[in-house]
């Protein structure tokens, strides 16, 4: 889906900043509950219950799982202001292995990139001249109560794919391929529901069922504004699309409903309903649109239009009616990865092998980190040379330098000076009868 739920309302977004206020706020009972109960730890209510009753009392081995879970959080507490917002929110969620939770979930790449999207904002948040943790969990806090943010998007705009998303989203964008859905959806209000009269500065809406008697009065007016905003609607949807438009309808009739102002431009004239020609690159269809029809209105002749290529209406175009009966209409949705075919139960040789897998791999990636963190080599001018003559210093390194340096290397005495400088009398001593006899050094 794109932008057709508030990206703050997901239920990952959620958990991931419950868990967040948990953190900045420790003594938040209801934070901390909904941190706890979450996907993240996943504590059940009747451990949290019994724990809460018996507050104060020696640690049961059966609370481990929240001990552990409240030390975790308090690590975090101490040490959240010490470091960027992300680091924060990164270690959670490694600490958690929530990345594999929930890319296991229905649609899990947008669920992952809602995650990673947190991480965003705080990057956001910190080159924007935030500095602290809790700046950083009240801007989340106010643009879950303020912002009607859509989801993240996961694909590119070159990706292969199928975006489902609302007219007015699509608004601006371009598809080689469009399908127009919800053909049941009306084209505007039944009833309007508001009035606006500029010049009297006036707004007349309709109130727990009650009509003002301005919005009564203009109530035709108004429904004939809203249609008039429906067939703008239906053709921002239709010229979408760049090489093909797909148009769900119904082929015993014209319908009405948000498609309308498009039949005239899909529907052959009545007459020719039965009459098509073959359309090119399709599969050979049957004689019929309509797949099923009530038992009262399934008559002995076929009154539907006839699967193929029609001359529509109005336009110069050709419009292939498509045969439903050749569709595979009974194929399994397929989500991805279905969670319990995976976390299954056994006898626990396979997980502790994939959390031995993990490990070696964390500890890998940390090796890595830590090589290329080290540089290796020091670039510096002769004259920034220190006097100091301990191994691995400046003097050192010059010194290893020139005693492999080629004595065609040093032709230029520009060369000669420079390292001279850089060197100390001992050292120059040494080099001495590196140099030809005419050289002084």
């Amino acid at each position: 889906m794109w932008g057709a739920r508030s990206f703050h309302h997901r239920e990952e977004v959620e958990t991931v900043r419950a868990a967040l206020n948990a953190i900045e706020w420790p003594d938040d009972d209801l934070s901390m509950y909904a941190a706890l109960r979450g996907s993240l730890f996943a504590v059940p209510d009747s451990l949290l219950l019994r724990h809460h009753e018996l507050k104060g009392a020696e640690p049961s081995p059966e609370f481990e799982s929240i001990i552990s879970a409240l030390t975790f959080l308090r690590d975090l507490h101490r040490r959240r202001n010490r470091r960027s917002a992300v680091e924060t929110v990164n270690e959670l969620l490694e600490a958690t292995r929530s990345h594999a939770g929930f890319a296991l979930r229905p649609s899990g790449n947008q669920v992952l990139a809602n995650v990673y999207r947190i991480c965003d904002l705080a990057r956001a948040y910190e080159l924007s001249g935030g500095h602290s943790f809790r700046g950083f969990v009240e801007q989340l806090n106010a643009q879950a109560e303020s912002e009607d943010s859509s989801e993240a998007p996961v694909l590119e705009d070159g990706a292969e794919g199928v975006r489902i998303m609302t007219v007015h989203a699509a608004k601006g964008l371009e598809f080689p391929v469009v399908i127009l859905a919800d053909m049941t959806a009306n084209i505007a209000q039944r009833n309007p529901d508001k009035h606006v009269d500029g010049n009297r500065r006036l707004c007349a809406m309709r109130i727990l069922g009650c009509s003002p008697l301005d919005l009564l009065d203009h109530e035709e007016e108004e429904r004939a504004l809203d249609e008039a905003e429906g067939v703008r609607i239906a053709y921002v949807a239709a010229t979408r699309a760049r090489d093909l438009l797909i148009v769900s309808t119904v082929g015993d009739e014209e319908r009405q409903g948000w498609l309308e102002p498009l039949n005239k431009s899909i529907y052959p004239a009545r007459g020719g309903f039965r009459t098509a020609v073959a359309a090119s690159h399709c599969p050979e269809f049957g004689t019929a649109t309509v797949l099923k029809r009530p038992v009262e209105f399934d008559g002995a002749i076929e009154v539907s239009v006839s699967p193929g290529a029609h001359r529509p209406q109005q336009g110069q175009h050709t419009a292939v009616w498509w045969d439903p009966g050749i569709l595979r209409l009974d194929v399994e949705p397929s989500f991805g990865l279905i969670q319990e075919d995976i976390l299954v139960e056994g006898d626990g040789v396979r997980a502790a092998e994939s959390v031995t897998l993990y490990n070696a791999w964390k500890e890998s990636r940390k090796h890595a980190i830590e090589t290329g963190a080290k540089a290796s080599m020091s670039v510096f001018i002769a004259t920034d040379a220190g006097d100091t003559k301990a191994p691995g210093s400046v003097h050192s390194c010059i010194w290893q330098c020139a005693t492999s340096i080629t004595m065609a290397a040093l032709s230029r005495s520009s060369e000669l000076s420079l390292l001279t400088h850089a060197l100390s009398e001992q050292q120059m001593r040494k080099l001495r009868p590196l140099f030809r006899p005419s050289w002084h050094v």
